[in-house]
């Protein structure tokens, strides 16, 4: 009898379903094919966190690459690139890839307890979430862009309180953590553009359809007031004011089109087939729902969705937008009384158990028992999943820095730029890179530049004229790679894997 009590509180818990979604993500993001450490932008994340930390300051200009040496950088991130690499320090690769699955893992819990403001039952939004957050697996690396994934998450959560329960206090919170999102990614501005979202939205529906509706003003106002603090304090960094204009720049970069993550989404891939399917799910309960929806349910998850098929680095945006104002339409749906049976069962656990003298010893089983399965998945997941980033087959790039590190070359490196980072990482001070993927900092006229010139364009002859390369490390399928030992200007000194080491031969020159 004791055992079937402890069985039945712990079935009973409300913090299971949030427990099975937690451990779910965390275990599908160290053992699926999510970039984690192999991600090649990770590593001048963790070379500047090297460098703050050995210097002890902020770099205010490029101390990378000899092309942009001393241009002024904007670094937006340093306090999370600072604190990758102490993680760095103290567990290694393995410490930045837990990190990265736990922080995945919390934004999509927030994501789910956002959908159980509108089902009454947990399971339903467990599997909603669990299904349709699958896409965001593919995103998860230790990059500053998790923490705007984690703050997005958020967000949407305390706005979705104040104007469905009516929490209107709570919005004093945005832009406290509006002064730790401006510190830690350019994603902030998405915050303010969906504060913003919201403000129009209930602007709107207050104005022309609810005048008479006094919390709606309220709400209104609050959500006004709100946005002025957010903006205010995002001046706060060390950049000031400029910070609003930074990542404004980055987003309108025309070159952006030739970087995979902003690149329209593929449908022929399965992750953003699943997308496609939750977006198809909420424009179904959208058209079959009891009530009418407001401009800000309908609004902000199209304009979030038409964003994620515009660019891949959108999508999780979309989703966790998706995954709540679909959890509450489906609450809404004539079919609701048959897909809430399951519950029956659910519910008398938890009547039965309310009675019971305490239920204490099954809820503390639970906590137990997941820290106990976090810990063991990431005992056994971690070194599996850093141990595959870190081998030659996915990163060749370790095999270069190996030779180069043993056998070093004097003069200008050309690079490619998906290898920039990776290089740094190996081989600064000592050598500094062409290009890496800091976009922002290099600027359009010269990635636009490097990329004509690295598939063979008209200006190939001209772009290796002006920058004077003494060797090149470069994919040996690279057309600029071919052209360069065809002029006759370089030889092929040795193939490192799938790269090409080239000398300049200066006796020909």
């Amino acid at each position: 009898m004791r055992l079937r009590k402890l069985l039945l509180a712990t079935l009973s818990y409300e913090a299971l379903p949030f427990y099975l979604l937690f451990l779910l993500a965390v275990v599908s993001t160290l053992g699926s094919a999510a970039p984690g450490v192999s991600d090649p932008d990770y590593f001048w994340h963790l070379s500047t966190g090297r460098y703050i930390s050995e210097t002890g300051a902020v770099p205010g200009g490029d101390p990378f690459s000899f092309s942009m040496k001393g241009a002024e950088w904007v670094l937006e991130e340093w306090p999370f690139q600072y604190l990758v690499f102490q993680i760095y320090q103290l567990w290694g690769h393995a410490g930045n890839l837990v990190m990265a699955a736990l922080v995945m893992a919390v934004s999509l819990g927030i994501t789910y307890r956002s959908a159980r403001l509108f089902m009454a039952n947990a399971f339903p939004a467990l599997i909603l979430t669990a299904a349709a957050s699958l896409p965001m697996l593919a995103f998860t690396a230790p990059r500053p862009h998790l923490t705007t994934y984690l703050l997005f998450a958020v967000f949407l959560h305390l706005l979705f309180k104040a104007k469905y329960l009516g929490r209107h206090r709570i919005l004093a919170w945005l832009p406290v953590i509006m002064i730790v999102w401006v510190n830690l990614h350019g994603g902030f501005m998405i915050g303010l553009a969906l504060l913003l979202s919201f403000l129009a939205g209930e602007a709107v529906r207050w104005f022309f359809f609810d005048r008479t509706e006094n919390g709606g003003a309220r709400l209104v106002t609050v959500l006004g007031w709100s946005f002025l603090a957010c903006i205010l304090a995002s001046f706060i960094n060390i950049d000031g004011p400029q910070r609003l204009i930074y990542p404004l720049q980055v987003v309108g970069m025309s070159i952006n089109a030739d970087l995979a993550e902003w690149r329209p989404l593929n449908l022929n891939d399965t992750l953003p087939r699943i997308f496609a399917a939750t977006l198809l799910a909420y424009l179904l309960a959208l058209v079959w729902r009891r009530g009418k929806a407001d401009l800000t349910e309908v609004a902000l998850p199209i304009a979030l969705s038409f964003a994620a098929f515009s660019a891949a680095r959108h999508l999780p945006f979309a989703i966790m937008a998706l995954i709540p104002l679909t959890a509450r339409f489906m609450s809404s749906l004539a079919l609701r009384d048959g897909l809430e049976d399951a519950r029956t069962r659910w519910n008398w656990l938890s009547d039965w158990i309310g009675k019971m003298n305490s239920p204490r010893q099954g809820k503390a089983a639970v906590d137990g028992l997941f820290c106990l399965l976090v810990a063991v998945a990431a005992a056994v997941l971690v070194p599996m999943s850093v141990a595959r980033s870190l081998t030659s087959e996915v990163n060749p790039l370790i095999e270069v820095a190996d030779y180069l590190e043993a056998n070093p070359r004097q003069g200008r490196m050309l690079n490619a730029y998906g290898d920039g980072g990776y290089l740094i990482w190996r081989l600064f001070p000592e050598t500094e890179v062409f290009i890496d993927g800091r976009a922002g900092l290099y600027r359009n006229a010269f990635v636009s530049d490097y990329f004509q010139a690295a598939t063979g364009g008209r200006n190939w002859r001209t772009f290796l004229e002006r920058w004077d390369f003494d060797y090149a490390v470069l994919p040996a399928t690279l057309p600029l790679a071919q052209l360069m030992i065809a002029s006759g200007q370089y030889h092929e000194e040795r193939r490192i894997g799938a790269h090409s080491l080239l000398l300049r031969d200066r006796n020909k020159d």
